[in-house]
């Protein structure tokens, strides 16, 4: 499998078609997402058809294959946070393992310093097959 790059920005990691997705060769991805396109159609009352399911993550979550971490922002104005419990819901009745970060009073952004680190050790776990340090035995700065 060829790795594949497709860029964006948006907080939630997640491998379907409205987002970035970060896939290596050992089938490791993960991906931001935004719902907030699809939403905003909706909330209008547009009529969307058979293209908004077969991108939807709710509807596709089955099909995550790999390693996953979502990322979300507890007080994010442009996603709503339950449009990421929605794709959480969809995962745990898929019985698919996938890693989530909820930032307490977090916007809608990729987590501060805490959710780098997160995403950070994320990669070097799954792309680089190394285990990152041990945070909780480093000392933090004062």
């Amino acid at each position: 499998m060829k790795r594949r790059s497709l860029y964006g920005f948006a907080v939630l990691f997640l491998a379907f078609a409205l987002m970035p997705v970060f896939l290596t060769a050992q089938g490791t991805l993960a991906a931001a997402l935004s719902t907030a396109t699809g939403e905003k159609y909706t909330a209008v009352g547009w009529s969307l058809g058979p293209e908004y399911a077969a991108s939807s993550n709710v509807d596709n979550a089955y099909r995550l294959q790999g390693k996953l971490l979502l990322v979300v922002g507890e007080m994010d104005q442009n996603v709503d946070p339950a449009s990421t419990m929605q794709v959480v819901n969809a995962l745990i009745k898929a019985n698919k393992t996938f890693d989530l970060l909820v930032i307490p009073g977090g916007g809608h952004g990729p987590g501060g310093a805490y959710g780098e680190r997160k995403r950070n050790d994320f990669f070097v776990h799954n792309l680089l097959g190394v285990e990152p340090p041990d945070w909780n035995k480093i000392k933090a700065k004062k």
